[in-house]
C-alpha cells in the first residue's frame, strides 16, 4: 500500500468508476485513487503491526465482533512474542469467545517457553488476571477455579480470596 499526501491544489474531480476515482491537480498530475475493501484495509494495517489502529478501524466502520475478536487474538499473540505478557493476557481476555482457554493457560504456565523471561510470581499474577476474567465471564470450569484459588494462595492475596468467597 502506498500512502501520500496530495500537495498540489486539486483542479478537478474527474469521476468515479469501479471503486476508483481520479483527481486532476493544477500542475497537470492525474491522481487515480483506488478504494480498498474492508478486509484489504485491515490486512494492510495488520501487516504494519498497528493493532490499535486496526481495532479502532473495525469499531468505527464495521462493528464486526468476530473480526474484532480475531484482531485482539493476533494482537495478544504479537504482544506475547514481544515479551509483553500482561498486555498480552489483557488482549486475550478481550477475545475469550473465540480462543482456546487451555492453550492460553498452557502458554502462560510456568512450564511454558515464556518461563525463562518471567518469574513465577509474575506468571501467577498473569494467570490470575486471565482466570478471574474467565470467572467473571462465566467461562471457568472447576479446574480453572481450583487453579485460581491455588494461585491466590501462592501469591498470598487475602483480599482476592475474600472477594472470591463473598461473590462466588
Amino acid at each position: 500500500a502506498f500512502n501520500t499526501l496530495v500537495q498540489d491544489p486539486i483542479l478537478e474531480y474527474l469521476g468515479q468508476s469501479d471503486n476508483k476515482f481520479s483527481l486532476l491537480s493544477t500542475n497537470g498530475v492525474l491522481y487515480q485513487i483506488n478504494k480498498k475493501s474492508f478486509d484489504d484495509v485491515i490486512d494492510v494495517i495488520l501487516s504494519k503491526n498497528d493493532y490499535p489502529l486496526a481495532i479502532e478501524f473495525v469499531e468505527r466502520t464495521a462493528n464486526n465482533k468476530d473480526k474484532l475478536y480475531q484482531i485482539h487474538e493476533k494482537f495478544a499473540t504479537y504482544l506475547f512474542n514481544q515479551g509483553e505478557f500482561l498486555d498480552s493476557v489483557n488482549q486475550y481476555v478481550l477475545c475469550l469467545p473465540i480462543i482456546d482457554v487451555n492453550e492460553i493457560l498452557t502458554k502462560f504456565s510456568s512450564d511454558s517457553s515464556a518461563s525463562p523471561h518471567i518469574n513465577d510470581k509474575e506468571t501467577n499474577h498473569i494467570l490470575s488476571v486471565f482466570l478471574w476474567s474467565l470467572m467473571e465471564n462465566q467461562l471457568a470450569n472447576s479446574d480453572h477455579i481450583t487453579l485460581l484459588l491455588i494461585i491466590l494462595i501462592k501469591l498470598n492475596r487475602i483480599d482476592d480470596l475474600n472477594k472470591f468467597i463473598q461473590h462466588f
